[in-house]
């Protein structure tokens, strides 16, 4: 494994890291407060990204979250204060990953 390859795993391991106690904490509340159609769609990105193992799963997995818009469930407002959060940090390493694609091409 050359050497970018192995600091981009590493840098995908490091985000599925920080990433996924953000999912599980959210999954976790949906179940107790009862919403369950959201807590079905997050329980698959959460089992999503537990399986990540390249930049291209991780941003196919940012693609799908950033469906949650298009589900049809209402979110009461703490989930939508997780979620949004979620989705902003996805944002964030979304761009991160596209600005060193751009910079090593």
């Amino acid at each position: 494994m050359s050497g970018s390859a192995a600091s981009t795993n590493e840098a995908v391991a490091s985000v599925t890291a920080h990433f996924e106690p953000r999912l599980s904490g959210l999954c976790e509340y949906l179940q107790q407060s009862g919403q369950i159609q959201a807590f079905g769609f997050f329980s698959q990105i959460l089992a999503t990204t537990q399986a990540v193992t390249d930049e291209g799963e991780l941003l196919e997995l940012f693609i799908q979250l950033s469906m949650t818009a298009f589900q049809g469930f209402q979110l009461d407002p703490v989930a939508a204060t997780i979620v949004d959060d979620i989705l902003l940090y996805a944002e964030q390493v979304s761009q991160t990953f596209s600005v060193d694609s751009d910079t090593v091409n």
